[in-house]
């Protein structure tokens, strides 16, 4: 059933609103109203486990198609636990490219040339 399929989705991708707006519409076609999704949220996001932050930050999208903010922001945080992954911290960037190149090669020949050039002008005093 899709209902059972957007449900799985939207709790593998809690911040997606796609998902979710399916997911109240098939609610809606079906029972002309999302107060079954929010009474099956609630439950869940009630219910300690796994999905438990799923749910909850689920059911705070769901307030808000509902029109329903001040629900939403009231919802209870949910602590993170020593057994939880860390979250998110990106990898510093990766090293900046090494010059290659046509351009690399004029600067290293340039580089060349001039000291050459300084040489030259070392070794030939002033007129």
């Amino acid at each position: 059933m899709l209902i059972e399929r957007y449900t799985r989705i939207v709790l593998s991708q809690p911040g997606s609103p796609f998902p979710l707006q399916r997911l109240a519409q098939l609610y809606r076609d079906k029972d002309g109203n999302i107060a079954n999704l929010v009474k099956d949220f609630e439950g869940r996001a009630a219910q300690s486990g796994p999905d438990q932050y799923a749910a909850t930050a689920t059911l705070a999208g769901i307030y808000k198609l509902d029109g329903r903010g001040d629900d939403a922001v009231n919802l209870p945080a949910i602590a993170l636990k020593a057994t939880d992954p860390p979250p998110f911290s990106p990898s510093p960037p990766p090293p900046r490219p090494r010059r290659h190149g046509r351009r690399a090669d004029a600067v290293r020949a340039g580089a060349r040339a001039g000291d050459r050039r300084a040489g030259a002008r070392a070794d030939h005093p002033a007129r």
